[in-house]
C-alpha cells in the first residue's frame, strides 16, 4: 500500500511560486513586487508556510543591494527595500534559518 501524499497548503504553493518568480525574473521591478507579495503572504500564513530555508541568500542580496546604494553605513538607503520588508516578516515570526 502506498502512503497518500501530504496536502500542500495553497499559501505554501503561492509563496513558492512567488519565490521562483523572484529568482527567475531579470526585471528589478518584478523582483520587487514578488518580495513585497512574499512579505505579505508570509506575514499572514507563516504557520502554514513554515521556515524559509533561503534566508542566507536573502541576507546576501540585502548586503549586495545596500552596497550598490551606498553601503551599509547609511541605513536610510534600505528604508522600504523589499528585501528588508521580507526579512522583517521572517524575523517577526521567528521562522527563519541561517
Amino acid at each position: 500500500m502506498s502512503m497518500p501524499l501530504p496536502h500542500t497548503p495553497p499559501s505554501l504553493e503561492f509563496f513558492n511560486d512567488l519565490y521562483h518568480r523572484f529568482l527567475l525574473s531579470p526585471k528589478p521591478s518584478m523582483k520587487s513586487m514578488c518580495l513585497q507579495a512574499m512579505a505579505i503572504v508570509y506575514g499572514q500564513c507563516w504557520e502554514e508556510i513554515g521556515a524559509f530555508n533561503d534566508t542566507k541568500y536573502m541576507v546576501y542580496r540585502l548586503i549586495e543591494v545596500g552596497g550598490a546604494r551606498g553601503g551599509v553605513r547609511g541605513c536610510t538607503v534600505w528604508d522600504g527595500l523589499p528585501e528588508v520588508l521580507f526579512l522583517q516578516a521572517l524575523t517577526t515570526r521567528g521562522s527563519f534559518l541561517l
